[in-house]
């Protein structure tokens, strides 16, 4: 049976299609996802092999309401599209400024003014979803970035003096009993303060000074948008990711409850 959430599922897809083409150009129309859970957040997944922070967030969704928005092509982390064709590749959270945009295709592939063209166009497509049209957020609430990582690889401790992304960050909360794998990171000062009362690792973003990668994080720093990203861990075993599934719904509740004390 189709449901209304079905029936604007489809329409949010196809209407984003719609507004992405460039002549020439093998789309990404179906790669953008829209799931409305009722009034509430707008949740953002770039990635669709991560894939636990998406788990989790629908469980809190269920409950608490909002709107997932979501990109989804084939699996992978990166999306793929064709111009006149030639295959174009570029991470999906890399898209949201100029200097983003043509870091990543020259990254992943090639740079074209086609290209940089017809991603720009999608990312407004994306910020649209999010309720973000020229710089301003029409939610009363924070934008909610769902990110999942692998061990060793990325950690809040990057972001400690001396770290690789040591310039990124403001400031920077850690606990040692935590693991540092898992923790928020957000361009909101007064949400940061309120996540280190509940006792979990936080990053501050340095609005200012961070490093223009075309993030989400980066263009709603520069536009005064609260944003907040719930990083969590992703392991290879199914044992493992339904603790980490557990501990990213706490995470996610315990966000939602300061938002929610806010209002």
């Amino acid at each position: 049976m189709v449901t209304r959430r079905d029936l604007f599922y489809g329409i949010s897809t196809i209407a984003v299609g719609l507004c992405a083409r460039e002549a020439g150009a093998q789309t990404l129309e179906r790669s953008l996802k829209v799931r409305s859970f009722g009034p509430g957040p707008y949740y953002f997944a770039p990635h669709a092999n991560e894939f636990v922070s998406v788990e989790a967030a629908k469980a809190v969704l269920e409950k608490q309401g909002g709107t997932l928005v979501s990109i989804h092509q084939s699996g992978n982390r990166n999306i793929t599209f064709s111009i006149d064709g030639k295959q174009y590749i570029a991470d999906p959270n890399r898209i949201f400024t100029d200097a983003g945009i043509e870091a990543t295709l020259k990254k992943y592939s090639s740079y074209s003014k086609k290209a940089h063209r017809y991603l720009s166009n999608y990312a407004q497509n994306v910020l649209k979803e999010l309720g973000i049209k020229d710089g301003v957020s029409s939610s009363q609430f924070p934008i909610i970035a769902l990110h999942n990582n692998t061990e060793g690889q990325y950690s809040v401790k990057y972001y400690l003096k001396g770290g690789q992304y040591e310039w990124d960050a403001e400031h920077v909360f850690m606990i040692s009993d935590v693991d540092t794998d898992n923790f928020f990171f957000t361009t909101d000062r007064v949400l940061f303060h309120a996540l280190v009362e509940k006792g979990i690792n936080t990053v501050l973003q340095d609005n200012k000074r961070a490093e223009d990668d075309g993030s989400l994080s980066i263009y709603c720093g520069r536009h005064g948008i609260s944003y907040v990203n719930v990083e969590e861990q992703q392991s290879d075993t199914a044992e493992a990711r339904v603790k980490e599934i557990a501990y990213q719904i706490y995470m996610l509740e315990t966000l939602i409850a300061i938002i929610n004390a806010k209002e």
